[in-house]
């Protein structure tokens, strides 16, 4: 995310701002900009923004357990480009390489996710 809060002044800048978001630092730097701009504190307030937020943020706090799916796999490599596990500074093409795991990652789950579907359906059907 680079949108700037000066720049953020209509809904439409709000969204394509919190869809740039790719890391947690990032999430709390949109979320920050909510002081500045009515439109952040409009686009926050969005399921769209819960849902970016959860995909990648969970819980809020970094994954330490058992990794049990893509989309999980996906939120630890974006903690992990945000440095969390690092002792030093993650190096930039680290974090960019961090970063398209974790989009690479998104879009398997979103092809995996018709089939979680089915399979929950079976499962109640049962």
């Amino acid at each position: 995310m680079t949108s700037p809060a000066y720049r953020i002044l209509s809904p439409q800048a709000a969204a394509t701002a919190a869809r740039a978001v790719e890391s947690p630092s990032e999430v709390m730097q949109f979320e920050g900009l909510a002081a500045s701009s009515p439109s952040v504190r409009e686009f926050l307030a969005s399921a769209e923004w819960a849902a970016i937020r959860e995909r990648i943020m969970g819980d809020g706090n970094p994954p330490l357990g058992a990794i049990n799916s893509p989309a999980e796999l996906a939120r630890l490599a974006r903690w992990t480009a945000d440095g969390v596990y690092a002792e030093e500074p993650i190096h930039p093409e680290a974090r960019a390489a961090y970063l398209h795991m974790a989009a690479e990652l998104d879009a398997l789950a979103r092809r995996m996710a018709p089939a979680g579907d089915e399979l929950a359906a079976r499962r109640a059907a049962a």
